[in-house]
Formats: C-alpha cells, sequence, structure tokens
C-alpha cells in the first residue's frame, strides 16, 4: 500500500472519531486507538487522552478494548439518553469501565456502581475508574439469584466472555447477586438507570424474580444477545411490555423507561 492509499485508508477509518472529537482531537484519538489496535506489543497498556474528559483512560493493545472504544465513542453507544442527573446508576457487565467512566464524565453528581465477572476485565476497569471517586468497581455478576459464576470461554476476547451458574467453592468462581441483593449490598433503595450487558446472562436476569426488583429501578438500558441465548430477544420484550415500560432503541441497546 502507498502512502497516499495509507492516508486515505487511515482518513476513512477515523472519520467517526473525527465527527465525535473534531478534526484534531479526533486524528490524536485516532492513532492513539490504531496503536493500541496494531502497533503496541500485545497486553501494553496504552495511554489515551478523551477530549472534554477529566482523566485520561487505559486500554491493553492488542485485544477487544480499543473496539469497546469505538463502541462508545464512534458508535455513540455510551451516550444513551437517561433521566437528567440520575442518582444512581449500575453498569452491569462494565468491561474495562468505559461506560463508566463516560457516564461519570456526564453526569459528575452521579453514583455509579460498575459490575464485572473478569478479573482481567476488572483490574483495568478498576484503573480507568480509579480518579472518579463517585464510582464504584465491584467484582460481581448480576443474575436472577445469589449465586456463583464461571466464565464458560476463557479463549474469547474479553468483551464477549459469558459464564454459567457453578457450584460454591468451583475453582475461578465469581460472585453474583440478583438486584434486590445488589441494592441491600451498596445500601440503596432504588436504581435510576440499570445498564445490563452480560452477554447471555440477561435470559437469567430476566427470567427469574423480576418481579421482586423491576419497580425499584426507573429506567434500563439493555443490550440482548440472541446469538448466546435463543429467545431472550423476545423475553426482555415482552416482560417489560407487561409491565408498561415504552421501548426504544440507541444502537446495540434497548431502552425502557416508565410509560
Amino acid at each position: 500500500m502507498s502512502v497516499a492509499e495509507k492516508i486515505r485508508s487511515f482518513a476513512e477509518w477515523s472519520r467517526p472519531l473525527r465527527r465525535a472529537f473534531g478534526p484534531l482531537d479526533g486524528t490524536r484519538v485516532a492513532m492513539r486507538i490504531r496503536q493500541a489496535i496494531w502497533a503496541a506489543p500485545a497486553g501494553t497498556l496504552v495511554r489515551v487522552v478523551v477530549p472534554r474528559w477529566r482523566h485520561p483512560i487505559w486500554l491493553r493493545a492488542g485485544t477487544s478494548d480499543a473496539a469497546v472504544f469505538l463502541q462508545v465513542f464512534a458508535d455513540r453507544q455510551g451516550f444513551f439518553p437517561v433521566p437528567e442527573n440520575p442518582r444512581l446508576v449500575v453498569d452491569a457487565g462494565a468491561n474495562i469501565g468505559l461506560t463508566s467512566v463516560c457516564l461519570a464524565n456526564r453526569f459528575p453528581q452521579s453514583d455509579i456502581v460498575a459490575l464485572e465477572v473478569d478479573e482481567g476485565n476488572f483490574n483495568i476497569l478498576r484503573k480507568n475508574c480509579l480518579p472518579y471517586p463517585k464510582i464504584t468497581p465491584l467484582l460481581l455478576g448480576l443474575w436472577s439469584h445469589s449465586a456463583n459464576l464461571l466464565i464458560e470461554n476463557p479463549g474469547s476476547a474479553a468483551w464477549a466472555f459469558h459464564t454459567k451458574e457453578v457450584a460454591e467453592g468451583t475453582p475461578g468462581a465469581i460472585p453474583a447477586v440478583d438486584v434486590t441483593d445488589l441494592l441491600q449490598q451498596i445500601g440503596r433503595s432504588h436504581i435510576d438507570v440499570l445498564k445490563i450487558d452480560v452477554e447471555g446472562a440477561e435470559y437469567d436476569v430476566f427470567a427469574e424474580g423480576l418481579s421482586k426488583w423491576i419497580d425499584k429501578v426507573s429506567t434500563l438500558v439493555v443490550e440482548v444477545h440472541e446469538s448466546i441465548r435463543s429467545g431472550v430477544t423476545e423475553l426482555v420484550l415482552s416482560s417489560m411490555a407487561e409491565r408498561d415500560f415504552s421501548a426504544r432503541r440507541w444502537g446495540e441497546y434497548w431502552l425502557f423507561s416508565k410509560s
């Protein structure tokens, strides 16, 4: 590929980031993301300064972290509409914390609880969230009841881990709770925004015990993973319609709010 072709390729690839951040800042961010994707040795921590954010974030080179960044910003997945100034946001399936940090910059007064089940992701999540005292990272899964979860596909990309319930004491298992137990654990009674992106575990969250906690949540932001759990889309949509939540799309998310 000639130099001119490389420049044209980069310009085309970086267009969404330049649209999000402006020509100069977008180009700078794009160069750092490209480094995280291709240039830096795999596993290297790449520091990215995000325009208008209070603190930089970190991505692991050669992993799905850069793709998560592009989802949050280029695809605007981290900018879903929510009620003004939510008091409590729960980010279930927080991965490396980019959506949590995005929300912390959008709503500096909000308390945010970020749940993640993979320890590798969680370590980067904690690093990204450390400068934000109103974000609480928890190595914890969301489920239909208190349980222990194990990642079924540890060889997959870091944004695609899905879990299964296992017996207590299983090596490598991570604890999980339902929404009611989570609220009790963090000492709160209501969630203004509950984001659920848990790679198929949303089926379990909605299939059992929904009536115990749904009235304690105002807005839900849910990504359904039909390819992992067949029938989950119908389950989630019908469950929310029965409870008078209106539904609309935001990229890959379904947004549900009280009608």
